[in-house]
């Protein structure tokens, strides 16, 4: 007749700060932060390296990362929405406007935003250097608040503005003297109401 017994099988458990170097194959649990570790066993034994293994749960720094994936994906989700608005509200037609060379008069670059609120991607060549940016413009009232955010390769010496002409704002430049005169390419125009 077989024997039939039934074992408690205990691992190791301590708090978070007390878990030692445990034995290859050991088991050790944090009680205060619910963690499970496996221990990595010697060189010798062929570990990687010594030390303590994680076993993922819930509990888990990264478990807690895996737990959040449905809010993480209901993000994605209304991201990819506000995206598909934007670009619905977009045109990615490349049109091009020449600034004269020692304008130091302010000058319409005849580029006009009609709505309340505006983002224009642009690019200036001008000789060897070149300005890469995104001008977002706001109107309110016929206050025009406006923010040029751009990188450059070298000094264009060149400055744009916007001005507010009634319900619309404008686009101006003012230059400096390079012996060049510089393109203005604006393209990825997008309108807010």
């Amino acid at each position: 007749m077989a024997v039939i017994q039934i074992s408690k099988i205990q691992v190791r458990r301590g708090y978070q700060e007390d878990i030692p170097q445990l034995a290859s194959g050991e088991l050790g649990w944090s009680i205060d932060e619910r963690r499970l570790f496996i221990g990595n066993g010697t060189l010798t034994e062929g570990a990687p390296e010594i030390g303590n293994t994680e076993i993922l749960t819930i509990y888990s720094p990264i478990g807690a990362a895996l737990a959040n994936i449905g809010v993480i994906e209901s993000n994605i989700s209304t991201l990819q929405t506000q995206v598909a608005a934007l670009q619905a509200n977009s045109t990615t037609t490349v049109s091009n406007v020449t600034l004269a060379d020692n304008n130091a008069i302010i000058s319409n670059a005849n580029i006009i935003f009609s709505t309340t609120r505006n983002i224009l991607d642009y690019s200036i060549v001008r000789g060897l250097n070149n300005r890469v940016g995104t001008l977002s413009v706001t109107q309110i009232n016929g206050l025009v608040v406006y923010q040029d955010d751009y990188n450059e390769t070298g000094n264009l010496a060149l400055t744009l503005d916007v001005t507010a002409y009634g319900n619309t704002a404008v686009i101006q430049y003012t230059t400096i003297s390079t012996g060049n005169i510089a393109t203005l390419y604006y393209y990825n125009q997008r309108t807010f109401a």
